[in-house]
């Protein structure tokens, strides 16, 4: 499995943006990615239509181009769904932002084990359900805090940062950045 697109995609799509909620997760995304990094991003929006100037495709498959990953910050019940997408459409890695796998129990493991073996048999590299994401500047950022909220420390061992990821946290825990070679 290549995790070369988590890491430098391309291009980009996000699913799970809300036009009312200037917080939601995949608006967030979407914004930073299309202002702030060098990818090419793309929103995915039933219905389609536009925010902040940006245009919304009301799917995948009206995209211009097979992006390079897809992340997904929708519930459990849409995102197999749109792993299967992935699949079908070669789109060779995904973050999942959205919980309700594994960390629920019961029907959230039956649910992870399905992921996992779509994942593993269309070779798809995904960054678990329920993370934050990805840093790699100045290419992608799927971290879903505005990021007016987040202080990158720059000096130090820092300086040679080339990518974070992170795929759980709780309030209070503290997060240390890590060259990734």
């Amino acid at each position: 499995m290549d995790l070369e697109k988590l890491f430098k995609p391309k291009s980009m799509a996000v699913v799970g943006i809300s036009k009312r909620n200037h917080l939601s997760p995949g608006r967030i995304i979407l914004l930073k990615n299309e202002f702030e990094m060098d990818v090419q991003v793309y929103g995915i929006y039933p219905g389609g239509g536009e925010i902040e100037g940006i245009k919304l495709y009301d799917r995948l498959d009206k995209l211009p181009e097979i992006p390079d990953i897809l992340v997904i910050a929708i519930g459990p019940d849409d995102t197999l769904g749109y792993i299967q997408d992935c699949a079908d459409m070669g789109i060779p890695a995904s973050v999942i932002i959205g919980g309700g796998f594994a960390e629920i129990g019961g029907e959230g493991i039956i649910r992870q084990k399905k992921l996992e073996k779509m994942a593993s048999e269309n070779d798809i590299a995904v960054l678990k359900p329920n993370c934050i994401g990805v840093y790699a500047p100045p290419l992608v950022d799927t971290i879903f805090l505005p990021t007016e909220e987040i202080s990158y420390k720059t000096s130090g061992t820092n300086q040679n940062l080339k990518a974070i990821f992170i795929t759980s946290m709780r309030e209070g825990d503290m997060v240390e950045l890590k060259r990734i070679a």
